[in-house]
């Protein structure tokens, strides 16, 4: 697939709270046809964060297990 470029994108997100949130997302790659979203688990443990995805989970968490979003 090629990739037609690559940057840094913002994405407002809903906290726990409902209130909104920004979350940076750093040198993501961008193909104009591809279907779905995908996030490197490998990155965001390498950086502290993890995606909770147990259940009906659908969280970003930190390592000591607190909400980012």
């Amino acid at each position: 697939m090629p990739i037609l470029g690559y940057g840094d994108v913002t994405i407002q997100v809903t906290k726990l709270d409902k209130s909104k949130g920004i979350l940076c997302l750093k040198d993501v790659a961008f193909y104009m046809d591809f279907n779905t979203n995908l996030v490197s688990f490998h990155l965001l443990r390498k950086r502290g964060y993890f995606w909770d995805n147990k259940g009906n989970n659908n969280l970003l968490v930190r390592k000591d297990d607190t909400i980012l979003y």
